[in-house]
């Protein structure tokens, strides 16, 4: 796991920002321009370490820097976001599923299978992903930490 993940926006959102956020890494958050679903309730120096847009480099290093001699309160800060993410990500995943069931039970469809295919059986429609050799972890593969250089 990396100590450190860096979160800056380029030119529009990111879909990398919840995946950097769910990692258990502190995050460095450079203050975005669009917020994600859960952004807006964090808060800073409880959920990330809060980066100034206008002098990025010294403030990553100071970051950084402290992050190595405040190893508890770092891990501290990473641990109350992903919680804070969980708990939130839950509860609109939750709402979500609930709209859409009722939502589905107004819906008035029948479904035809057209003429020539195969109805598969429910245990065909779902599958399992395979997890290969080349395969790694999404949150290493999102972001160099500042950190690997020191």
């Amino acid at each position: 796991m990396e100590r450190y993940k860096i979160y800056i926006e380029g030119i529009g959102w990111s879909v990398s920002e919840k995946y950097i956020l769910a990692c258990d890494s502190m995050t460095l958050l450079i203050k975005p321009e669009f917020y994600g679903y859960f952004v807006g309730g964090m808060m800073p120096m409880e959920h990330y370490w809060p980066i100034r847009p206008n002098n990025k480099c010294r403030a990553i290093k100071f970051a950084v820097e402290w992050g190595n001699n405040h190893t508890e309160e770092a891990q501290r800060i990473s641990g109350s976001r992903t919680k804070f993410v969980e708990e939130s990500s839950k509860l609109k995943f939750d709402y979500m599923f609930h709209l859409l069931s009722e939502y589905a039970k107004l819906l008035k469809l029948e479904v035809k299978v057209p003429p020539g295919m195969n109805d598969l059986c429910s245990e065909m429609r779902s599958f399992e992903v395979k997890v290969t050799p080349g395969m790694t972890d999404l949150c290493s593969e999102m972001m160099v930490c500042p950190a690997d250089g020191l």
